[in-house]
Order: structure tokens, then C-alpha cells, then sequence
């Protein structure tokens, strides 16, 4: 790897980070939303609120980072990161790949991070990539 390409990896990590905090927020609205749609009465033990709840954290979660890459190609942390998604042609991200990297980055978090570095590429990311976002 190298140091360009460690630098970028960085800075992925750190808006990573930094995008967490939206999706705390997220994750209680996904709550209080279970809460209402089950009338106050969310019972963790229950295998259908379970499923429920974690539906709607994935669906929120999934619409943050849709929502941000299509319109603007950057969510809240990549904006502060000075990183952006962009398409080989220089143009947006149509939602369907920004969904198939939203599906990919997932999986490669449950692989314990390995897509997000090294050879390992995801079809969405050979065209549209992350790369630093530079104001002119």
C-alpha cells in the first residue's frame, strides 16, 4: 500500500467515525419507531420485535448513506474528511450503485473490515470511488 493510498484509508476511518454520530441518532429514531409501531409494548425477547427493530436500524442505516452519496456524493463525516464518492465519468453515483456499495461496505464489515483495504474491490467501487474532494 502506498502512502497516498494509506493516507485516503485514514481518512476513511476517521469519517467512518465521524459518521457515527448521525447514525446513533438514527438507530434511537429506529427505536422509538419500534416503540410506537408495537404501542409501547417492544418486548426484546420477542423474535418478531427483535426482527422488527433491527429492520429499521438497517433500513435507516441503509438511507443515510444512499441518500448521502446520491445527492452530493458525501455524508457528514466524508464532507468534514474532504472526501468524496464520485463515478469514473465525474459524475454522481446513481442510487442503485450506491446502494450495492452500501450492501458491499456491510458485508466487508462483517468480513472484519478486509474489503476496505488491500486488493479486495467490490463492483460498485471499480466505477465509483473514494477520493479527496478538492475545492477549487
Amino acid at each position: 500500500m502506498n502512502d497516498d493510498a494509506r493516507l485516503l484509508l485514514g481518512r476513511r476511518l476517521f469519517a467512518a467515525a465521524y459518521d457515527l454520530l448521525p447514525l446513533v441518532g438514527l438507530w434511537f429514531l429506529a427505536g422509538a419507531a419500534a416503540v410506537a409501531v408495537t404501542g409501547g409494548a417492544l418486548d426484546p425477547r420477542r423474535l418478531a420485535h427483535k426482527i422488527l427493530v433491527q429492520a429499521l436500524v438497517l433500513a435507516l442505516w441503509a438511507a443515510y448513506f444512499v441518500v448521502s452519496w446520491t445527492r452530493g456524493g458525501q455524508t457528514l463525516g466524508m464532507r468534514a474528511w474532504r472526501l468524496r464518492v464520485v463515478c469514473g465519468d465525474g459524475g454522481g453515483v446513481p442510487w442503485t450503485l450506491a446502494l450495492l456499495r452500501f450492501v458491499a461496505a456491510v458485508v466487508s464489515i462483517a468480513a472484519f473490515g478486509v474489503g476496505f483495504c488491500g486488493p479486495c474491490s467490490t463492483r460498485a467501487d471499480a466505477r465509483c470511488t473514494t477520493g479527496s474532494a478538492r475545492r477549487r
